[in-house]
């Protein structure tokens, strides 16, 4: 017998015996193990009841003594198997677990694809920076070459000057 847990997890169990003779005075004992493997006696009462079991599996057993008192050494027993709830289920534990990864995973991604962009824009900036230094560079070497062309035609110029000047 398999029950679902949750709001199905409790079962109530009715029992008597085949013996007609005297019935208010047969008395019942059950246990249920897995539970509790203990017997628990009936008084006055024909049925036994047991609410919210946990899921698992459990083996319901029950005897009778007959109106002199004497108990029955043999008994009845029923398997009794709670299902967890679906939330709980092996197939549900297999899909959490898959879920999990994928997050892990999909984090991993998400850290990496981070990581790529921290590094490309470092890897950017480093370039514009020696790009500005290399075009610096440049403007510092024509403002030299200009300077050491300058001052030759300076040189050059000013005596030409005197030259021209003698001559008109």
């Amino acid at each position: 017998m398999e029950l679902k847990s949750g709001k199905y997890s409790t079962i109530r169990f009715d029992f008597s015996t085949l013996s007609y003779l005297a019935p208010n005075a047969t008395q019942y004992a059950y246990s249920m193990e897995g539970l509790n493997n203990r017997w628990t006696i009936a008084e006055g009462s024909r049925s036994a009841y047991f609410s919210k079991l946990p899921s698992g599996n459990y083996l319901f057993k029950v005897k009778a003594s007959n109106p002199s008192g004497v108990w029955n050494e043999s008994f009845t027993t029923l398997q009794i198997s709670v299902l967890p709830p679906w939330w709980l289920s092996v197939w549900m534990k297999i899909f959490y677990f898959m879920l999990l990864i994928t997050i892990c995973l999909f984090s991993l991604h998400l850290l990496k694809r981070h990581d790529q962009r921290k590094v490309l824009q470092a890897l950017r900036r480093f370039e514009d920076k020696k790009e500005k230094e290399l075009y610096q560079a440049k403007i510092e070497f024509f403002i030299t070459i200009a300077h050491e062309i300058r001052t030759p035609l300076t040189l050059i110029k000013s005596p030409l000057e005197k030259v021209l000047l003698k001559k008109s």
